[in-house]
């Protein structure tokens, strides 16, 4: 009796903490005790009582098997973290360039129909589209409920992957996809657009008019969806992403680059920033920005403004809005980038992303966990060691700096 009584708690634990209560007993053991029939069973309930139907269910989700490669793809971590250098040689490849122009070229009719609607440039949707599945070639080829439902089960992020499993079944009871062709990432995302069940709920059009959102094979649908998620986030008609500048001040205090610092295009300018050119900037553009460094003081330099911020509402990585802004630059002939990345550069490893962050936390400036995960806390933290070392503060892990945190320890 105790050992059923303490099985049904764990199962009543589990099912709430699908839906906003913190299974605080298995935090840090994420493999589900319930075997995944139980949790079927357990969740089919949840499902039905959230709207979807019993035949939905019983049609494509009861009988449906876990899908384990998922729980290795979700635990697998890069040993390495890929360079600005090398991510942007990727994600600009001449292949890609190339046809981005010819895809913009393609369906500019529907894409100046959409950006009228919507206000935004048909050259970011493109920019998009090509970044996401590389114009519709790689939309994924794992089933979606299958990967939802094993995600779900797991404990990591059970609450998020549930509320997504929910929705997506109800993207299947809506007609807007076959649920036997429901294939995308094995994280969830699908279509050309690469949106998660929530996103699709929340942002996806149907842009012909023929009653489906159908995000693999309806153009109007998929081009109509992204910029209507960037016209719900904030895009500003008219406006670009930003564009690379010069530094001319020799005393830049680079402690002020990165998103937490927005100025004026004239504050900017006093401060030594000119176009890349060496132009002034247009001072009597009223909108703020923020200097982003992807590789360092000694890499490329990009004012950014409001729409780059909205980029990043649809991947949060400076990388990734970079590269959409970029790209979206060339498919219309303006040469966005003047750098080129330096040969054989070395990628720093997770280990020595974790040993800085054991460093920093030894001197006080780190207070988070040691994760290897170097983001805008870690990036901070890195500053105020530069600044305390007299070492430019621009909070950009590079080799150099690395081993000089190495030799000073």
């Amino acid at each position: 009796m105790l050992k059923y009584k303490f099985i049904c708690n764990i199962t009543l634990c589990l099912i709430f903490s699908c839906f906003g209560f913190a299974n605080a007993q298995y935090k840090d053991n994420f493999s589900n005790p319930i075997s995944f029939e139980q949790w079927k069973n357990d969740f089919g309930k949840i499902a039905e009582s959230k709207g979807v139907k019993k035949t939905i269910l019983n049609k494509y989700f009861y009988e449906i098997e876990r899908l384990p490669k998922v729980i290795v793809y979700d635990r697998r971590q890069p040993e390495f973290s890929r360079t600005f250098g090398q991510y942007i040689k990727s994600a600009l490849s001449e292949t890609r360039r190339s046809r981005a122009k010819q895809m913009y070229k393609k369906h500019k009719f529907e894409l100046d129909k959409i950006a009228s609607k919507y206000g935004v440039q048909p050259r970011f949707i493109v920019a998009f589209w090509g970044l996401e599945t590389n114009f519709g070639r790689h939309t994924g080829k794992m089933d979606i409920i299958r990967s939802l439902a094993t995600l779900s089960h797991d404990l990591r992020r059970s609450e998020f992957f549930s509320n997504e499993l929910i929705l997506a079944l109800k993207i299947i009871q809506y007609g807007h996809v076959d649920g036997n062709q429901f294939y995308g990432s094995w994280a969830g995302a699908f279509g050309q657009t690469q949106f998660m069940p929530s996103t699709f709920t929340a942002y996806a059009v149907d842009g012909d008019d023929d009653g489906v959102k159908d995000l693999w094979g309806s153009f109007d649908d998929i081009f109509s969806s992204s910029a209507n998620f960037l016209n719900k986030v904030g895009w500003k008609k008219g406006e670009t992403w930003g564009r690379q500048v010069k530094i001319i001040n020799d005393d830049f205090d680079w402690s002020v680059t990165g998103h937490k610092t927005l100025k004026t295009l004239k504050q900017w300018s006093k401060l030594g920033v000119v176009k890349y050119d060496g132009s002034k900037l247009d001072t009597s553009f009223n909108g703020k920005a923020s200097l982003i460094i992807p590789a360092g003081a000694k890499g490329p330099k990009f004012l950014v403004y409001n729409n780059f911020r909205r980029i990043l509402n649809w991947n949060n990585s400076d990388f990734y809005a970079l590269a959409v802004g970029l790209l979206s630059d060339d498919i219309i002939g303006i040469n966005g980038m003047n750098w080129v990345p330096p040969k054989n550069e070395k990628s720093i490893s997770r280990n020595d992303y974790k040993f800085v962050q054991k460093v920093l936390k030894s001197y006080g400036y780190y207070n988070s966990k040691i994760d290897g995960v170097f983001a805008s806390g870690s990036k901070h933290s890195l500053k105020l060691y530069q600044k305390k070392h007299n070492l430019p503060a621009d909070g950009h892990l590079s080799n150099e700096v690395l081993k000089y945190i190495k030799d000073n320890k």
